[in-house]
């Protein structure tokens, strides 16, 4: 019995599917990371208590900065949800524009976000720009490892 040989577009087809999977499953995290860190440092500055080694676990929603009125920096769950969803979307595009090779393309999803979200951002521009920029980033490192990794595999250009 003989073994199928696997074609480099299959095989480009699965380097690529799991570059999506691995962004999509792992961006939010790494986000929320950042941003309960931030939040935490945040806190700490305002208290005057210097560094800790207090997980954002242990603070309450109550004691996050600006978490007590409209219109100073509240992010509510809501607000996480609606940037969950948008940070996914960011991703795909992200993702799929870097493997195309449309780098410039890059700057008008940045671009666009920023006026599309401008009320928000000025409410609480810690969350929104610490976010966004995490989420850029990780997404192009994940792009340019994808890349990487298929000219590794000898598989050439992405063909779409």
């Amino acid at each position: 019995m003989s073994v199928p040989s696997v074609t480099p577009q299959l095989l480009q087809v699965a380097v690529v599917g799991f570059g999506y999977v691995f962004l999509l499953s792992t961006s939010g995290w790494l986000v929320n990371r950042v941003l309960d860190w931030a939040a935490d440092e945040e806190k700490r500055r305002a208290d005057g208590a210097g560094a800790t080694d207090a997980p954002a676990a242990q603070h309450p929603e109550s004691d996050r900065p600006g978490a007590d009125a409209a219109g100073s920096g509240v992010v509510s769950p809501q607000d996480r949800d609606v940037g969950t969803i948008v940070g996914k979307a960011e991703n795909i595009l992200l993702l799929s524009f870097i493997l195309v090779g449309a780098y410039t393309a890059l700057a008008v999803i940045f671009a666009a976000k920023g006026l599309v979200r401008r009320e928000d951002i000025e409410k609480n521009t810690l969350y929104y720009l610490a976010g966004t920029m995490t989420n850029v980033t990780y997404s192009v490192v994940v792009g340019i490892a994808v890349r990487v990794l298929i000219g590794l595999l000898g598989l050439g250009q992405l063909t779409f």
